[in-house]
């Protein structure tokens, strides 16, 4: 112990050797408790976050299943409901909103899990590799859900995280007072928050845009129906969208601040940081070679670091093109039905008249 080294795993005793230096690195400027209490905490945060998320969704199918209701008359005709006469054209809109968004929300989820799949099974290894599909479709659906319901990166990844083997992360195992902890070590606050949100910045222009486009139109026809049950229907995407847009702005921000820090170390370990390529080339030793990673993993998009811009991360380009074809297909949708109606229109009054004329005859 206290040789300076990495922790270095022996494979013939079993045996390993702690750094305890690591601490004195001035790469390990912020560290983080884990202890029962806060793993139950973020147990219950997330099955909280999980339950409201598919609680939304389910609102969701529910409302707009209502706004297209009928019910049938005596005469064999149906009859629309209040809510679907109610709710008019706006129907259509909520039903492209809804679908259009969530198929967004999904792929990009897929996206991101295929991305940690990969990651997992050709460099870190930390994901066993199965034969069996069946094995292979549950792992993949796991990873899915845990970006559909913004599961933090740490909470899903507690095995790699607490591991001890590792080549920069400072880690100690500690009992205090009678309790077992972890300590991990981040090189800065920033760090650790990006690195347990991973990947939300990309998800979370969708669900916002999502959660409140949908909640607002349910809160509009709700007052027009007058109806308090359908006011509820809304009430998960009332409590969920000020607190993930919350989250949404201090992760940004936090970005910002991580950013930074690699620009510093970059520059501290005489590596470009206008040059993910040059960087990459050049990285040899663990801290190099961690610095593109971290690079890659929270910054792939961005070749220059010190061209980043908060704006400009806020939403992929992705977002904007599914933004922009969502908007002309509900522009679409209100031209289709005036045209629709004056077309019917006028077919009416072309009847009308010729039933006139045959009267008259």
């Amino acid at each position: 112990p206290g040789n300076g080294k990495p922790c270095v795993y022996s494979q013939e005793k079993g045996d390993c050797y702690p750094n305890i230096n690591a601490w004195e690195d001035p790469t390990h400027s912020y560290a983080r408790l884990i202890t029962v209490n806060w793993w139950f905490k973020t147990l219950f945060s997330v099955l909280s976050n999980a339950a409201l998320t598919y609680s939304d969704l389910y609102s969701n199918f529910i409302f707009a299943a209502g706004l297209f209701a009928a019910a049938p008359s005596h005469h064999g005709e149906s009859i629309p409901t209040e809510a679907n006469a109610i709710a008019g054209d706006y129907k259509y809109n909520f039903l492209i909103t809804f679908v259009g968004l969530e198929l967004y929300n999904v792929w990009q989820c897929i996206q991101q899990a295929q991305i940690e799949w990969d990651l997992s099974q050709n460099h870190a290894g930390d994901l066993l590799k199965v034969k069996s599909a069946g094995q292979r479709f549950k792992t993949f659906l796991a990873m899915w859900t845990f970006n559909f319901v913004q599961v933090p990166t740490i909470a899903k990844n507690l095995v790699v995280t607490l591991h001890p083997q590792t080549n920069v992360q400072g880690k100690a195992a500690v009992k205090a007072n009678g309790a077992r902890m972890w300590l991990v070590g981040w090189a800065s606050e920033e760090q650790y928050r990006c690195d347990d949100q991973a990947s939300l910045h990309k998800l979370f222009p969708g669900i916002l845009l999502s959660r409140f486009a949908l909640t607002a139109i349910k809160i509009y026809l709700a007052h027009r129906m007058g109806n308090l049950e359908n006011l509820f229907l809304a009430a998960s995407g009332i409590v969920l969208w000020p607190m993930q847009m919350w989250a949404f702005i201090k992760l940004l921000r936090d970005r910002d601040g991580y950013r930074a820090l690699l620009v510093k170390q970059a520059t501290t370990l005489g590596l470009d940081p206008t040059s993910l390529t040059r960087t990459e080339e050049r990285a040899r030793s663990p801290e190099e070679r961690g610095l593109v990673k971290n690079w890659k993993m929270h910054f792939e998009h961005y070749e220059d670091l010190e061209q980043f811009s908060r704006a400009k991360d806020a939403a992929a380009k992705s977002f904007w093109v599914v933004l922009g074809i969502l908007t002309a297909c509900n522009f679409g949708m209100d031209i289709f039905l005036f045209i629709y109606r004056a077309l019917s229109d006028v077919h009416e009054k072309h009847v009308q008249v010729q039933s006139q004329d045959g009267v008259q005859i």
